[in-house]
């Protein structure tokens, strides 16, 4: 995990991929990874994906899941709102 976030704020990214049987805990470790990422000052979004509400063949679907989850470490505020707020306020550089 600290090589995933060490990577991901010197090259804007990475993967980590979390493979596990059922009970093994996988869900608790990416929310203690989410946690971790938004104390680093980091965006966080996560969606599980299921055939019915996020099929994963459904690409806007994702997206929309993983924008309405879209988290931020200095706000409870959830959604693409108050980034969008944040990059108004800012003039451009």
């Amino acid at each position: 995990m600290d090589r995933a976030l060490d990577r991901s704020r010197e090259r804007g990214g990475d993967v980590l991929a979390v493979i596990g049987d059922y009970g093994f805990g996988k869900s608790h470790f990416i929310e203690l990874a989410a946690r971790r990422a938004l104390r680093e000052n980091f965006l966080v979004a996560g969606a599980s994906l299921d055939l019915v509400e996020v099929p994963p063949g459904k690409a806007h679907k994702i997206y929309e899941a993983l924008v309405t989850a879209l988290r931020y470490p200095d706000t409870q505020r959830r959604g693409l709102l108050p980034l969008v707020e944040k990059a108004l306020a800012r003039p451009a550089v």
